[in-house]
């Protein structure tokens, strides 16, 4: 792309197009997802989907065989490792597994830290979504789990497209602490946020979760209807940062709640009390299921 030209969603979304580099999502994610939507789901019809894929068998059948899950002894199918790990689990690995498999390695970042803060995200939305109750009607914790690990996907898009570029945006992250998506619309005309979302619309996802993600640093621009999906995802992206999880360019805030955050807490009826607990039950859960460990040999 021409070094001084400033990107829009249009444009960057054609170039992705015309050097096809518009990663597919996974249709294997897609399938599970309408297998599980059934009534009358089996783990023969969940098993037979995943194995159209490999490397998202080999992670499910790995973490199946970690400490964690082996009892007796380590599981021997695919069958009997989605027995193991419940429907829940094994949609969370098989998303993870995707998602990682998407994006090429970064030139301006690092891959590890990205992830880690991902994962986090990703655990943090799923669990602001089941303590916001009023708003579980509005996305299931499984597709919050989905949208947290998405959110800043386009952090990979823009390092692919303009990396020279984007080589600058890092650099002054490290010299002047600004927010990212202000030097990012400063030396590139786009932030990641939409460029995140121009890859959800090139894949279909619903357009209240596009508009989400691309809004979720400004959730009351939004309209009202499209504000829960943002509000998740920042007070989300929050905890990963309150917790000291970089995204491999911004380094993370430990024990900071952003003003911004406990404003857009009240509209989901919690508190700052609440997003301390959040923070305290997200670490828990990320050691629990293992995410940091994912990201780290994911990225070896």
């Amino acid at each position: 792309m021409q070094k001084d030209k400033k990107l829009t969603a249009k444009s960057l979304h054609e170039w992705l197009v015309n050097h096809k580099s518009l990663p597919t999502f996974p249709s294997v994610i897609q399938r599970l997802d309408e297998v599980l939507a059934a009534e009358d789901v089996s783990i023969e019809a969940v098993v037979a989907v995943l194995q159209s894929d490999v490397s998202v068998v080999a992670r499910i059948m790995k973490t199946v065989n970690s400490a964690k899950y082996v009892m007796h002894e380590p599981a021997q199918s695919l069958t009997d490792a989605v027995s193991r790990l419940g429907f829940a689990t094994t949609r969370m690995l098989a998303t993870a597994a995707a998602f990682m498999n998407l994006m090429s390695a970064p030139r301006n970042f690092s891959a590890r830290e990205f992830w880690q803060a991902a994962f986090v995200s990703a655990v943090a939305c799923r669990e602001v979504v089941k303590m916001a109750r009023s708003h579980q009607e509005v996305f299931d914790p499984s597709s919050a789990f989905t949208l947290g690990l998405a959110r800043d996907i386009g952090i990979f898009l823009l390092d692919n497209c303009c990396a020279e570029r984007y080589q600058e945006v890092v650099q002054q992250m490290q010299a002047n602490p600004l927010s990212l998506i202000r030097i990012e619309q400063q030396v590139l005309g786009i932030d990641h946020a939409i460029a995140s979302a121009v890859l959800l619309r090139s894949w279909h996802f619903p357009e209240n979760w596009v508009m989400g993600v691309a809004g979720h640093y400004f959730p009351a621009r939004l309209p009202l209807a499209q504000q829960p999906w943002a509000d998740a995802l920042l007070i989300a992206e929050s905890l990963a940062f309150y917790l000291g999880f970089s995204n491999g360019i911004c380094a993370g805030t430990p024990q900071v709640l952003p003003e911004l955050t406990e404003l857009r807490l009240r509209s989901l009826g919690l508190t700052a009390q609440d997003f301390k607990q959040l923070a305290l039950r997200v670490q828990m859960l990320v050691d629990q299921e293992g995410w940091l460990a994912l990201a780290e040999e994911f990225t070896h």
